[in-house]
């Protein structure tokens, strides 16, 4: 496996350099490296563009983030709150309902998949709701519990084991 660090991606480029210069052609340079001789070639080329220049990698950008590190502060407050603060059913957040906030508070419209992202570099975890039925009594809960069991458990068995 290949590593993909920074310092491993310069080692690289500088080995393709010094073959190159010890007279060796593209093709060899690749196989030996195990990269494609088109990066080989553009490594030559953007060194013959620039001898003194120490060839590097540059970091990989991405694009701008959307939300500032207000907004995101925001958000994330947000989790701290009961979603039926925000006129939504049931207590439990979802991404969905994160995207609809971030919607409609700060005007910026993501996926729910980003929100996930977002969430999680926020360290916001999904909590997933309890499933009890709505027609449950507490009190008949309780007694069960504390009467029925209980005596369910303590009934010997008929059958003997030898």
């Amino acid at each position: 496996m290949r590593l993909r660090s920074k310092a491993a991606r310069d080692y690289r480029w500088q080995t393709v350099i010094r073959l190159y210069q010890e007279g060796k052609k593209q093709p060899a340079i690749a196989a030996s490296l195990l990269l494609a001789q088109s990066s080989v070639s553009r490594i030559i080329h953007q060194h013959l563009a620039h001898p003194d220049a120490v060839l590097q990698t540059k970091p990989a950008v991405g694009s701008k983030k959307r939300l500032s590190e207000e907004q995101l502060a925001q958000v994330k407050s947000w989790s701290g709150h009961p979603p039926s603060r925000f006129a939504f059913e049931g207590e439990y957040w979802t991404r969905g309902r994160f995207r609809l906030l971030i919607q409609e508070q700060l005007g910026i419209v993501y996926q729910v998949r980003q929100v996930g992202n977002i969430l999680k570099s926020l360290k916001v975890t999904l909590q997933k709701p309890t499933v009890k039925d709505y027609r449950q009594q507490p009190q008949q809960v309780e007694q069960w519990k504390e009467v029925t069991l209980p005596a369910i458990k303590k009934k010997p068995s008929n059958s003997k084991v030898s």
